[in-house]
């Protein structure tokens, strides 16, 4: 059986959502076997890894998840560069994506802060895409 790209997002996802980090990056160590593009390369697929990652440190302490989410942090912030704002319409074709990419940049956002580390290319990319910003990272 073939797993799409917006498939294998929707997953991601619901996954990220479930709040199970092993389970989401089993479904990421899936991208290549499915020959979907790298996650490094998939700006949303990205975030929802990064954004696992860094809310298990949170919670947790988790230093697996803390060297993941260290891995990430350099190319999601190039990756994010090049990457056009996202913001949220209602009825638009790509609204689901746009939502998800919303919640995990938000969560990133907030972890970043939490975490001590420099966050103003995160919250800056979220206010280029118009989202609303909570008052303790604004």
């Amino acid at each position: 059986m073939d797993l799409t790209l917006p498939a294998a997002r929707q997953l991601l996802y619901t996954l990220h959502k479930g709040r199970q980090l092993s389970n989401v990056v089993l479904l990421a160590a899936l991208f290549p076997l499915y020959n979907l593009p790298a996650l490094s390369s998939d700006p949303l697929s990205c975030a929802l890894l990064t954004s696992a990652c860094l809310r298990e440190v949170n919670i947790s302490g988790s230093e697996p998840a803390q060297v993941i989410a260290a891995t990430l942090l350099s190319p999601f912030k190039q990756l994010l560069s090049q990457t056009p704002p996202m913001p949220v319409f209602v009825g638009c074709n790509r609204f689901l994506e746009s939502r998800w990419m919303k919640d995990a940049m938000l969560s990133i956002l907030d972890s970043l802060v939490v975490q001590g580390h420099e966050a103003g290319w995160v919250r800056d990319w979220c206010r280029q895409s118009g989202y609303d910003l909570p008052s303790n990272v604004g």
